[in-house]
């Protein structure tokens, strides 16, 4: 795998992604985003197995490819790197080659093959509404939510979509 991508477009796409991974003594694999280069667009994925995120920004892909590589380090990577275009390279043995200007970063990643799937959308909807209405909604309920971490089923907002109301 082999793509160039903005650096500002790259971190944007991994700040999206960055906090849903998992925490450390579970699985290795859901420490990583997993990165898809195709159709010139890179796919990032993060998951820690109960919420997934995928983010999509546009590249140049030279080939074709996936792997997974550990999301902090490469977070803090790009982050210092400076602005302009990055080169990532990725050999068959997930070892990723970084270059962003005058800077090279080598990150040993995982394979693609044991990263947990997305569940599939099978029964998805989609409903839309402006965002300052989903605030002032969200504003008004979120503080019953919870914060006690031992009772997770009243951490959340229940979201009911019923005859086209929320």
């Amino acid at each position: 795998m082999k793509f160039r991508i903005v650096r500002s477009k790259f971190l944007e796409g991994l700040k999206k992604v960055q906090n849903i991974v998992g925490s450390k003594g579970t699985m290795q694999i859901i420490q990583n985003v997993k990165l898809e280069a195709q159709d010139k667009q890179l796919s990032l994925t993060t998951t820690d197995l109960d919420i997934s995120i995928l983010s999509v920004v546009g590249c140049e892909v030279e080939a074709e490819g996936s792997t997974t590589l550990p999301v902090k380090l490469l977070v803090n990577a790009i982050s210092k790197s400076p602005e302009g275009p990055v080169e990532i390279d990725v050999d068959n043995g997930d070892h990723a080659h970084i270059t962003a200007g005058t800077a090279l970063f080598k990150i040993s990643g995982l394979s693609v093959v044991d990263f947990p799937a997305l569940p599939a959308d099978q029964d998805s909807f989609e409903y839309v509404l402006p965002q300052m209405t989903l605030r002032e909604m969200l504003r008004k309920t979120a503080y019953a939510a919870s914060q006690d971490d031992t009772r997770k089923t009243l951490k959340g907002v229940l979201m009911s979509f019923k005859d086209g109301k929320v």
